[in-house]
């Protein structure tokens, strides 16, 4: 089983928004309410960037990018909660023998400080965030590589995420997608998505695990 990060085992919105607006108080502009950031999230930094400075000048986003992370970088998990069900979640699969990874957008030594931070870490076999030269999400790339860390194949896995980005990457990678409806995902673009399966909760997943 693998998972997205942000919006669907950690409620991250707050530092994120953070960051975003990190970056526009870089350009002398108003911080924006989380709810305005959230739309943005899911695709990488570099796209949040883009989208809350409402910008197409590569060196501007480049600038608010330096800031975001730097910003991200320090306040790292200040405001950063696990979901609720995620440790009887991941008890539930390690008692069952069910290897499990990670695979975001987020930038992956920040994906892998946040895990560590959390106190899980622990759970996962293979952990990638976003790094150059290789595809974000919704290419399966990262997730091809994480089912090889973890010696299992895409037909016995499957991923789970809050967007639609993560319902493509899972079709993409030729696995079923679970959504998680606590996260940051539009509604209406999961639906056009087409997931799988639709939980509620993390608790809600650990009691359909058979």
């Amino acid at each position: 089983m693998l998972f997205d990060l942000d919006g669907t085992l950690i409620d991250s919105k707050l530092d994120i928004a953070d960051a975003a607006n990190a970056a526009r108080a870089l350009f002398d502009l108003p911080p924006l309410p989380v709810n305005q950031v959230i739309p943005f999230i899911g695709h990488g930094l570099r796209h949040l960037i883009a989208g809350v400075l409402d910008s197409k000048s590569e060196a501007r986003i480049d600038e608010g990018l330096k800031a975001a992370f730097a910003h991200y970088d320090l306040h790292l998990g200040e405001k950063t909660t696990l979901y609720n069900g995620s440790r009887e979640l991941f008890e539930t699969l390690r008692n069952k023998d069910i290897v499990c990874g990670v695979v975001s957008n987020k930038p992956h030594p920040l994906t892998l400080r946040t895990l560590h931070l959390l106190g899980i870490d622990g759970f996962f076999k293979a952990a990638f965030g976003d790094r150059p030269g290789v595809r974000r999400k919704p290419e399966p790339d990262a997730i091809f590589e994480a089912l090889k860390q973890m010696e299992v194949t895409a037909a016995d896995s499957v991923y789970v995420g809050d967007s639609a980005v993560d319902v493509e990457c899972a079709h993409n990678a030729g696995m079923p997608s679970v959504i998680v409806t606590h996260g940051f995902g539009d509604k209406d673009e999961l639906q056009k998505a087409g997931p799988d399966l639709v939980v509620g909760s993390l608790l809600e997943l650990a009691r359909l695990i058979p």
